[in-house]
């Protein structure tokens, strides 16, 4: 997942440095959120409820039930569903980026 929003932030940006510092904020900013640095129980009510649709989050909640549940997929089905999203979202997003990059170079 992180590879495909690292791809649709390469096309989307008009220059490498560009993607660069795009990605390296967006995962930043990702991996401030999640429960890794700062804890989501100190965030306020409405900013938690959206930090749970984060892909660490999600990630991390899933992997937690695998340890503590064992390996059953009944437990983290509505995890890998969203993670699932995820995916086809950024799939669908990279494909009009391909579709926007070529229509670039096709006008240069």
């Amino acid at each position: 997942m992180f590879i495909l929003l690292g791809i649709v932030v390469g096309y989307f940006t008009h220059s490498q440095e560009t993607a660069n510092v795009a990605s390296l904020f967006i995962v930043f900013g990702l991996l401030f959120f999640s429960n890794t640095i700062l804890p989501l129980e100190a965030l306020p009510t409405y900013l938690k409820n959206i930090m749970l649709y984060n892909p660490f989050v999600v990630s991390e909640f899933a992997l937690k039930k695998v340890i503590v549940f064992d390996f059953v997929l009944d437990k983290i089905k509505e995890q890998l569903l969203r993670l699932v999203f995820y995916n086809i979202l950024f799939v669908v997003a990279s494909y009009f980026g391909l579709k926007h990059a070529v229509k670039k170079v096709k006008e240069k």
